[in-house]
């Protein structure tokens, strides 16, 4: 079965360290692994999954990105979710989060 996502923020937002990202803004969402509500990737079947995350915080009075990638051997029901490392503010159309089964 074919899984993978992409999704980003609903709104430029600020979050809380160690907040997670609520990565509503589903672009696709094939299996439905994403939940949109909550936009936390829970895995609806056990296999090796890439993940990929881009962010663009605001901090110290500028924007900046940062990105990076992982592959993790997952579990049903296993959950994937990305956190702010500190308080910052998100730029809603350059931060995104995207999974897929390999």
């Amino acid at each position: 079965n074919k899984i993978a996502f992409t999704a980003g923020l609903q709104r430029e937002e600020t979050y809380s360290r160690l907040q997670i990202l609520k990565f509503t803004k589903i672009i696709t969402n094939v299996g439905g692994g994403l939940n949109a509500s909550d936009g936390v990737f829970y895995c609806p079947e056990p296999g090796l999954y890439y993940f990929f995350v881009n962010i663009m915080p605001y901090a110290n009075h500028q924007w900046k990105s940062g990105s990076n990638a992982v592959i993790l051997r997952l579990e049903k029901g296993d959950r994937v979710s990305v956190k702010s490392h500190s308080s910052d503010r998100f730029h809603d159309n350059a931060t995104y989060f995207t999974g897929l089964k390999l």
